[in-house]
């Protein structure tokens, strides 16, 4: 810890603007040996993507500002460096103005005016236009403006369908992004053309919102992506857009404050769309903190972030920075997110927060989509411990059973995997979904300070095969130990543990968990991964499925409990 950063309690950091901008300086700054200074492109080895000159802004934001200690500021080499990393954006666009979306492994995506590049680079230009020479000047622009005619354009397109079919579906996080840079690309650039199409999307965008604070995508919340809408409509506000984008804001903040566990990360369980990440996300940010209770929320996760060492470098906390100011004001208040204990239900989704776990059980049910980048909702369970953190969830995948929260085969051939309903009762502490002619219960039986005991039951016919699936996350640096005591060491080769009757226990890390009857343990689990270009998933996003057969009449009960390593 420098002197910007240093502690003034057990793990609490010293939160100011100057702080918070020192840190970003040196996550900004470790990054800098990835520069190529023949192509201007940051590098990941020996693979690029468009979206890593997005740096460009936060090298601007401490170009641009004088806060104590900032060795950045006004400094020339640092100037050339980020008008290089512009001119690798520029050098790039093809004669429209689009880019071609490559990703780091190679891949090509097609050409695309990438929302989040364009931006950066847009908001880059603005902060450092008069200190970039003619010549650079005048080529930026005009790559920024023939990217904001394609967007202003792509933008009328969709607004032009949805008129003529108003139940057309138009809003998506991209053009909602669009709609605010469009705006902003408007004020700068002196187009009001471009602020009438920007506010029209910006509109519909408002309009969309559902009533529990996400916008729908794929039929449901991805607590992810809601963080784009999230992160526009700050900017758009933030740039003086006279819709009053507020409430919105304020809907969306419950939600993430349920939504989010305890060290800063999302809660995947109730997101349709990508897989757990354990990092929090400066994305939204610079949204929440215009609302009440925001800025606490926005506090807690930059100094989770500080503390976990965790390096933001992105544009998002740039964009925040800018406006917003880090130390906090007396009469602030407090978010859900900073309270130790809570039991709140939203979005047709419970979570209870209590003795340093949260359990969240979701009935939020949806049809299968057949796009690539909507998942099946199938996993409906999420249990966070403050010393294991994520034990029991992961996300969602596509066409995989083994994934799902419940899986059952009727003896008339039907196979159900992916509910058709659900609802949750928080008073009972249950979530209860419906596969076909079947419903599983899931109760959260007890939580103590020391251990969680999850239920399984279903209204099963004699003739059914049933089976309970509950996904687990191992690290491959802890080994696993079975009842037996044996420590298995993880690889990425496939393992396969099983009991039958009697009482099993497995343990892993900090925690341990037991259970009575019949198991399969199968290890490692890949999911869909929509991001690459053959599905492939990384080890990383592999879990652990514990299988647990479920009868008729019977009740499947599971323990987690805490341990010392």
């Amino acid at each position: 810890m420098t002197d910007h950063t240093r502690q003034t309690g057990a793990g609490e950091v010293r939160m100011t603007s100057a702080a918070v901008s020192y840190w970003f300086a040196g996550n900004i700054l470790d990054e800098f040996p990835k520069f190529d200074p023949t192509t201007g492109r940051f590098m990941e080895g020996e693979g690029w993507a468009v979206t890593n000159q997005d740096i460009m802004l936060g090298m601007a934001y401490l170009y641009k500002t004088g806060y104590s200690g900032n060795r950045l500021y006004r400094d020339a080499g640092l100037l050339e460096k980020i008008g290089r990393t512009g001119d690798a954006l520029r050098d790039f666009q093809y004669p429209d103005g689009k880019v071609e979306f490559v990703k780091v492994d190679g891949s090509k995506w097609g050409p695309i005016y990438m929302p989040w590049s364009m931006y950066h680079w847009l908001e880059t230009y603005r902060m450092i236009e008069s200190d970039l020479d003619e010549p650079r000047q005048a080529r930026w622009k005009e790559g920024l403006l023939l990217a904001y005619e394609g967007i202003d354009r792509e933008l009328r397109e969709l607004l032009a369908r949805q008129a003529a079919d108003p139940a057309r579906q138009v809003v998506h996080n991209i053009p909602a992004w669009n709609a605010m840079a469009l705006h902003r690309a408007a004020l700068l650039f002196a187009r009001p053309d471009w602020k009438q199409t920007g506010e029209q999307m910006i509109r519909l965008t408002l309009n969309e919102q559902h009533e529990d604070g996400f916008w729908p995508e794929h039929h449901g919340p991805t607590t992810l992506y809601n963080l784009v809408y999230i992160h526009a409509l700050g900017l758009y506000h933030r740039h003086g857009g006279r819709l009053d984008v507020l409430p919105a804001l304020e809907k969306a903040l419950r939600f993430h404050e349920r939504f989010t566990y305890p060290d800063g990360s999302r809660v995947e369980t109730v997101d349709g769309r990508t897989k757990y990440d354990a990092h929090p996300s400066p994305m939204g940010l610079v949204g929440f903190t215009l609302v009440p209770c925001g800025e606490g929320y926005a506090r807690s996760l930059i100094r989770l972030a500080i503390q976990r060492g965790i390096r933001w470098k992105g544009a998002h906390l740039a964009d925040l920075l800018q406006h917003w100011n880090v130390e906090p004001e007396t009469g602030e208040q407090p978010s859900l997110f900073e309270q130790p204990a809570a039991a709140e239900e939203l979005a047709r989704s419970m979570m209870v927060k209590r003795n340093g776990w949260y359990v969240v059980l979701s009935a939020f049910t949806a049809e299968k989509v057949e796009s690539r980048w909507g998942q099946d909702r199938q996993s409906f369970i999420g249990v966070w411990q403050e010393q294991a953190g994520l034990i029991v969830g992961g996300g969602n995948s596509k066409e995989q059973p083994e994934w799902s929260t419940f899986e059952l085969k009727t003896a008339d051939g039907g196979h159900y995997y992916v509910p058709d309903a659900g609802q949750v009762d928080l008073d009972r502490s249950e979530a209860k979904l419906v596969y076909g002619p079947r419903t599983l219960t899931v109760r959260l039986q007890t939580l103590t300070q020391k251990s969680v005991q999850l239920a399984f039951a279903a209204d099963l016919d004699e003739a059914d095969s049933a089976v309970v699936h509950i996904p687990l996350q191992l690290h491959l640096h802890q080994p696993l130990r079975g009842g037996d005591g044996a420590e298995i060491r993880l690889t990425d080769q496939a393992l396969e543990l099983t009991g039958e009757r009697g009482g099993h226990s497995l343990r892993h890390g900090s925690w341990l968990l037991e259970l009575e009857g019949p198991y399969r343990l199968d290890w490692p689990s890949y999911p869909f991964n929509p991001y690459a270009a053959d599905g492939a998933a990384h080890l990383a996003e592999a879990v652990a499925v514990l299988t647990l057969p479920l009868e008729p009449g019977m009740e499947r009960v599971v323990s987690l409990s805490t341990i010392r390593e």
